[in-house]
């Protein structure tokens, strides 16, 4: 189940920043070096998303190294991470 996650988190990660132009070819997500440029971001639908935006630049934050670039191996342990928790949620509520 959580391979499935992971894959699904990664995939949905990869199109915005795809929609973005902020996608690497090595699949790194290159955020806005300001908070305020998230106000330009947008979710795969073409729509405003820029608590997307902030909510990745502080998942970088939390994960990675803080340098705004949410490398691959940042997004597989944010989603990890996120995973354990709905799981340890869904254990809870059984």
């Amino acid at each position: 189940m959580i391979d499935v996650r992971l894959q699904n988190d990664l995939s949905s990660l990869e199109r915005e920043a795809f929609v973005n132009g902020a996608r690497a070819a090595n699949g790194d997500i290159t955020l806005p070096a300001a908070d305020a440029a998230c106000v330009d971001w947008l979710a795969q639908s073409g729509q405003s998303a820029s608590p997307s935006c902030i909510y990745l630049v502080r998942a970088e934050s939390r994960w990675g190294d803080g340098d705004r670039i949410f490398s691959v191996e940042e997004q597989t342990t944010a989603s990890l991470e996120s995973s354990a928790v709905a799981y340890q949620q869904e254990a809870a509520h059984t």
